[in-house]
């Protein structure tokens, strides 16, 4: 026993050594951050007093940046949230001046690139665009670190620290000239989804992508969400004609029907690639690649058990989802069984849909945040998995 605690000790030791070396230890104490914090409270509830009528400030948190090469230095900035007018907002407090800023005015930057990029990029008036903007405002504070071997004196040096937010004294026409002030616009794009009626395969006829290698080439992909599937649409470097690529991966929604008892849903994947031609000053199609999905189904009906909805038996590698037929019960149990002749049992709820197809869900609740924005499921939400080789026996509950 004391021979596996001094292993264990040497072990922890060996690590700390490691975490000296490499500088991955705090360059401050518990006495720093709770300085900190405490600057941070007072500042906060100061502002959000005299601001800020019958708001609670209920949460502060010091910030602190990782770093390999050296000890972690404190920021004297603090972030926290705070409730106001029945909503939570976030805030930071830049202790060095005693600014706070506020993200309160985010939704209205995010509605001006709505606005924006609704005219930029042709989108129609019943196609919905939501924008998630990151202003990625620069604070100006300090940092502490202790000096090496000494636990008295610190370090303080100027550091630029970004925040998703706008200082709290910032107006809607404040706003508006920090987004302007660089072209196309200042700040990130953190998200967007657009939801359209046209189909999955006709990226060209749902945006502009001249308008869009030009706003989004320094953002994360955007979503697209159609009828038919869905797609993930990413700005790619520079191509030959210095112009931005555009690449857009394709999930088609397909569907299997047997005895229309039973259907099988499941997304077969495209992608495609465009680039800028100058004779047309537009983007073409230069390349389209297809990933069909793997369809090995099969279903059996039984005519000796009535409690016997159906067998499933999988052989592919796809994730799916399942729907029956005017199914007049709420709930179905499955039981699953593997080649090994391992058995397993889940209950799963039904959500029947308009076009009298019933389908197996794992809890409403769900089912209404995956459709919450009116757009359809991605492959990541199927209920059911891709790891290939058993069969599914469903029964009535």
């Amino acid at each position: 026993m004391k021979k596996g605690r001094n292993k264990f000790n040497c072990i922890i030791a060996s690590f700390a050594i490691v975490c000296c070396l490499t500088g991955c230890l705090p360059g401050y104490n518990s006495a720093d951050v709770l300085i900190v914090d405490a600057k941070a409270w007072v500042n906060g509830a100061s502002y959000l007093i005299t601001h800020k009528a019958f708001a609670f400030l209920y949460d502060i948190d010091h910030i602190s940046v990782f770093s390999f090469t050296s000890k972690n230095p404190l920021l004297n900035v603090c972030r926290g949230k705070y409730f106001y007018k029945f909503k939570s907002h976030n805030l930071y407090v830049n202790n060095d001046d005693g600014k706070v800023y506020t993200d309160e005015l985010l939704p209205y930057a995010n509605s001006c690139f709505e606005d924006l990029f609704r005219n930029s990029l042709e989108l129609s008036d019943s196609e919905k665009l939501v924008v998630d903007y990151d202003p990625y405002y620069e604070i100006q504070t300090t940092s502490y670190i202790r000096n090496s071997g000494s636990f008295s004196k610190k370090n303080s040096g100027s550091t630029d620290y970004h925040v998703k937010a706008f200082p709290a004294e910032y107006t809607k026409a404040s706003v508006d000239n920090y987004i302007y002030s660089e072209y196309p616009y200042r700040g990130e794009i953190d998200g967007c989804h657009i939801i359209t009626e046209k189909s999955c395969e006709d990226l060209p006829e749902i945006i502009s992508l001249k308008e869009y290698a030009t706003n989004f080439k320094d953002s994360d992909n955007s979503m697209i969400y159609c009828p038919d599937g869905y797609m993930k649409v990413n700005v790619l470097g520079f191509g030959d004609d210095g112009y931005m690529d555009i690449s857009a991966e394709i999930y088609k929604k397909e569907s299997i029907v047997f005895d229309d008892k039973v259907k099988i849903e499941f997304f077969n994947e495209f992608s495609q690639h465009y680039s800028y031609v100058r004779s047309v000053d537009d983007y073409e199609l230069l390349e389209s690649d297809y990933y069909p999905a793997n369809r090995d189904f099969r279903v059996t009906f039984s005519s000796t058990d009535p409690g016997q909805i159906c067998s499933i038996h999988v052989n592919g590698d796809e994730p799916y989802d399942i729907y029956l037929a005017d199914a007049p019960y709420k709930k179905v149990k499955v039981k699953k069984v593997l080649t090994n002749g391992a058995v397993y049992s889940a209950k799963y709820e039904t959500k029947k849909y308009d076009d009298n197809w019933t389908k197996l869900i794992t809890s409403s609740q769900r089912e209404k945040s995956i459709h919450e924005e009116g757009h359809l499921q991605s492959q990541k939400d199927t209920m059911f998995s891709n790891d290939a080789g058993y069969t599914l026996n469903l029964y009535k509950w």
